[in-house]
């Protein structure tokens, strides 16, 4: 499977206009990790791989994790940029060097503006506050979200209706970078994203940051080497920019409870081993204990029960 796109047919976005230069001098105050599955149908190999390293042998230093992963930084002034990385090709990339690429991809519906840094290969696009409302005003007009909450919630009042909507507008990252990989449409992302997000494994993971540097300073450090044609889907790819972004910016994971393995799982090893690197080891005897404990196998399995289990029943109240 090649994850080459030709974004924007291929143009860039202007770097050197007012907004951006504006936008690569505002500090980076905290981060989001975006995952999901490489393709449709990944996740179930995903899934089979993570109740082997969960329940059976979670000791294990090392699995395996087939997930594209973004980031979300959000900036000074409630700007939000959502960076990949990624075989993504411009009409600078040497196309004879992507030859296996028989079919360049080229996004459905795509109203987002993407910019490349460098030649190819990181890219980027910028999301403010206007954004989702322009978003929700139309959301409020074709009501997709509405429908799909309607149908999952079916006898939910118009008042939890209303909440839920509100709620997966904030997800406008999660449906673009779906539909733009899945190459499909937003109607069809939203469908699929709040109809079978577990099932899909798609993740969205807040993380503060200790070394708050302006964007351009983020960006500087991966001039060399991160272009599409460094790409590799094994051994150089999305999930290694993403480790390296979080030791450059010493993100961590705030919330105790999304350290637990229940969690980490979701997350590839690369990822998982640079934010423990900035995370304090100052644990209670209680934390101790569970992470002894996760490490016993079979013993996992009872959580997983019990978070599908509660996650199940909150939709059931949800929906009365």
């Amino acid at each position: 499977m090649s994850s080459g796109q030709l974004r924007n047919n291929g143009e860039y976005g202007d770097l050197e206009s007012p907004e951006i230069q504006t936008i690569y001098n505002l500090k980076i105050k905290s981060a989001k990790l975006i995952t999901m599955p490489l393709k449709k149908g990944m996740n179930y190999v995903n899934m089979g791989l993570d109740y082997i390293h969960y329940g059976v042998i979670p000791f294990t230093p090392y699995y395996l994790k087939f997930v594209h992963i973004a980031l979300d930084l959000i900036l000074e002034n409630n700007i939000s940029v959502v960076i990949e990385y990624g075989c993504y090709l411009t009409k600078k990339s040497k196309r004879e060097k992507f030859e296996n690429i028989t079919n360049y991809r080229e996004p459905k519906d795509n109203n987002i503006i993407y910019y490349y840094p460098f030649k190819d290969g990181i890219s980027f696009y910028i999301i403010k506050s206007d954004d989702l409302i322009k978003f929700y005003e139309k959301e409020k007009e074709e009501k997709n979200i509405e429908k799909n909450i309607q149908y999952l919630y079916n006898n939910a009042s118009e008042e939890i209706i209303k909440k839920l909507v509100e709620h997966e507008v904030c997800h406008y990252n999660l449906f673009i970078i779906y539909k733009n990989l899945y190459n499909t449409t937003l109607e069809e992302s939203i469908e699929e994203l709040i109809l079978h997000t577990e099932r899909h494994q798609v993740g969205q993971f807040y993380l503060e940051i200790k070394n708050k540097i302006k964007f351009f300073e983020l960006i500087e450090q991966f001039s060399d080497g991160w272009t599409a044609e460094d790409y590799n889907i094994v051994t150089h790819n999305c999930q290694d920019f993403a480790g390296k972004v979080i030791n450059i910016l010493k993100a961590y994971r705030p919330n105790e409870k999304l350290r637990q393995l229940l969690y980490e799982i979701e997350l590839p090893r690369v990822v998982v081993d640079a934010l423990k690197e900035n995370e304090s080891e100052e644990n209670s005897e209680e934390v101790k204990k569970r992470r002894i404990y996760e490490k016993i196998p079979l013993y996992n399995l009872y959580y997983v029960y019990k978070y599908h289990s509660e996650l199940e029943e909150y939709r059931k109240k949800l929906g009365k």
